[in-house]
């Protein structure tokens, strides 16, 4: 209760020292009214509501701060042991040292006595995506029956083909209401298959002239993201990728790709006569590069006037 012979005109509520919110003020408080009669107010009475899930643990102190209608304050606090349960988790699939390849779901569940604001997703130390959370686990809600909490579950598509291969560390960050946070890690291992191509049209020390038509394919277990064309190492052009090549997806099923060929146009013409590398580069989805050379023999025929 508060009573001020002014009026009270708010009550604010700080916590260690911050302004948190506004209690309630007026509720009826006939006791009050008797016990100060010379007040002449009997709905002295206030409440407040405190989340403490949005506490960290430990010693807080609670102020209500009164202030009257001539702006004169009045503090009363409290200091309180808040203590909810800590954040808790699981990574319940895959477990540590998996191999994985294409898009694997991962599950898991947490449990905050803070409530659980977020699930962070960090590949390598480096934030990646948000996991999904909320998912019905009433398993965990019978096993950790203090967290009421039977929507537990998390979930998230792992898209390995943007890692390269090999181990990865994948950690869940959960943060609580609180600001509080904890991790939960598994460590998987990445095997995508690995990336391969071939020039279908010519053999190494093919010579060549006017508009050449260069013909192959790539595959990639990461993806292929684009087809780059060196001439003599420098970077010239772009190769046009995803041509419908039935024959390939079918040899290499693994690769579930029947769209791997790739197809260029050379003008002989802008390099001149004599040998030369011509390297088709291909990128996957992971940063990966992975080259295919031919060295060709431009012979251009000159014209000779009689």
């Amino acid at each position: 209760m508060v009573l001020d012979s002014n009026t009270v005109d708010k009550i604010d509520v700080l916590i260690d020292g911050n302004y948190r919110d506004r209690a309630i003020y007026g509720l009826s408080r006939p006791d009050v009214g008797q016990t100060y009669p010379i007040y002449g107010n009997n709905n002295a009475g206030f409440k407040y509501t405190l989340n403490t899930r949005a506490l960290s643990n430990g010693i807080h102190t609670i102020t209500f701060r009164e202030t009257g209608r001539n702006g004169k304050v009045k503090d009363e606090s409290v200091r309180l042991n808040i203590q909810n349960p800590p954040a808790i988790g699981f990574i319940d699939d895959p477990t540590e040292g998996s191999k994985v390849d294409g898009t694997k779901e991962i599950q898991g569940w947490f449990l905050d006595g803070s409530i659980v604001d977020k699930i962070d997703v960090m590949i390598d130390g480096a934030y990646k995506d948000r996991a999904t959370y909320g998912i019905s686990r009433p398993d965990v809600g019978r096993a950790f029956p203090a967290y009421d909490n039977n929507n537990a579950g998390f979930r998230y598509y792992l898209d390995t083909r943007v890692l390269t291969n090999g181990k990865h560390q994948i950690t869940f960050r959960e943060t609580g209401r609180n600001g509080k946070i904890k991790d939960q890690s598994v460590q998987l291992n990445v095997e995508n298959p690995s990336a391969k191509g071939f020039i279908d049209d010519l053999n190494d020390g093919a010579q060549i002239q006017g508009i050449q038509t260069f013909r192959g394919w790539y595959l990639d277990g990461s993806i292929v993201d684009k087809i780059d064309v060196m001439i003599d190492g420098q970077y010239r052009y772009r190769a046009t990728y995803g041509k419908y090549r039935p024959d390939v997806g079918q040899a290499f099923k693994e690769y579930h790709n029947n769209y791997a060929g790739f197809d260029f146009k050379l003008d002989t013409q802008e390099l001149g006569n004599g040998w030369h590398t011509i390297t088709f580069r291909e990128a996957g989805r992971n940063g990966a590069i992975n080259d295919l050379n031919i060295r060709v023999n431009i012979k251009i025929y000159q014209l000779i006037a009689l």
